[in-house]
């Protein structure tokens, strides 16, 4: 969420009040992202604006690659995404990877199976 710094955020929470933690959890997302925030909570209203800029305190995914299950070859993690099984495409279109994987799933095949059928079919 951008702000500028006449702007201020409010959420509101359907259950009465704020979950415990909430403020810190915006302090420490702030942080990630490099902002300053003051953070004021009132029963299930919860206000934010910016204050500021700070160094981020993101830091790189300290999970080990994974392998593609098709290919072999590892898929760098990226900060922010959920563990891959394949290669992903680019530009929204599918990898040949994510091809191979699917054609397998959804004709109950292996994978090497899959990757025969589809390149030599």
């Amino acid at each position: 969420m951008l702000l500028r710094p006449d702007q201020v955020s409010m959420l509101v929470f359907r259950s009465g009040q704020a979950p415990r933690g909430v403020r810190s959890s915006i302090h420490t997302a702030a942080a990630r992202a490099g902002l300053r925030v003051s953070v004021k909570v009132s029963g299930a209203v919860v206000y934010l604006w910016k204050v500021g800029t700070r160094v981020s305190t993101a830091t790189p995914s300290s999970r080990p690659a994974i392998m593609c299950e098709v290919c072999g070859k590892p898929i760098p993690p990226l900060p922010g995404t959920s563990k891959q099984f394949v290669h992903g495409g680019v530009e929204g279109r599918k990898s040949e990877c994510q091809k191979t994987r699917r054609y397998a799933r959804e004709h109950g095949i292996s994978i090497a199976e899959a990757k025969e059928r589809r390149h030599h079919g």
